[in-house]
């Protein structure tokens, strides 16, 4: 019915309402970082990298709080090696953080020819290893596919955004643009690696995915990836809604 507002009074529509309007905000606390304060230039020439996560550790050392990224194109172009394909990503997240960005106009946009070499295997835009209590809110990620589909033999590129292990994770409001990697979100089971976390409780609300596994504005398919999707979840109790 119309009357106060309802959309719908069918079963199923307002109990997915109900879901929706009982699940819990991000509830990180705590001072604001401005990644500018690190040197962040967000000109899209620069790489960012660094400067954003020098950011991240002073919150994370101060015990929590929240890291804005101000409107600006930020390019991310070095990568953190680790042992082998779990490890190697652009951007280590940490624990009680909140990744604030100003919507469209914050940009996280991946360096040409970052991810199409063969011993770039596996890297992540941003990792999270046992992350618990953080929000990833209003960024723009642009995972530039145009200049980072694998060549014939290559390792698969890797995810934009990707917990191995974990708990109470927020990713709300975001873009994921021309994902040329296996997954735009992908929450993994770290106890499949030796792991002890809870793995459970993700809350993946109100994204817009586009171009996942394509050249930018195409329908041509990067014929060297494979098993691509937007959203991909191990973990128990994992809310993926409106987007």
């Amino acid at each position: 019915g119309s009357d106060g507002g309802a959309v719908s009074d069918s079963g199923a529509e307002a109990e997915v309402t109900s879901e929706i309007l009982l699940l819990p905000p991000c509830p990180i606390q705590g001072a604001t970082y401005n990644i500018m304060d690190y040197g962040a230039k967000g000109d899209g020439v620069t790489d960012d990298g660094v400067a954003i996560q020098n950011a991240i550790d002073a919150v994370s050392n101060a015990g929590g709080g929240i890291v804005y990224l101000p409107p600006g194109t930020y390019l991310l172009g070095t990568v953190i090696s680790g042992n082998g394909w779990m490890n190697n990503r652009l951007i280590t997240l940490k624990s009680n953080i909140w990744l604030l960005g100003a919507g469209d106009q914050t940009i996280l946009k991946m360096k040409d020819h970052l991810l199409d070499q063969s011993n770039q295997d596996h890297t992540n835009f941003l990792q999270g290893d046992a992350t618990g209590n953080l929000c990833i809110e209003n960024i723009s990620f642009d995972g530039n596919a145009i200049n980072n589909l694998n060549p014939s033999g290559a390792a698969r590129p890797g995810n934009m955004i990707r917990f191995i292990g974990g708990e109470n994770i927020w990713i709300i409001g975001n873009r994921f643009l021309n994902g040329a990697g296996h997954n735009d979100v992908a929450l993994m089971d770290d106890t499949r690696f030796g792991g002890t976390s809870n793995n459970s409780y993700a809350y993946i609300l109100n994204n817009i995915f586009l171009n996942g596994g394509h050249y930018t504005g195409t329908e041509i398919e990067n014929v060297y990836n494979s098993d691509f999707s937007f959203g991909y979840s191990e973990w128990t109790d994992s809310y993926i809604l409106g987007n």
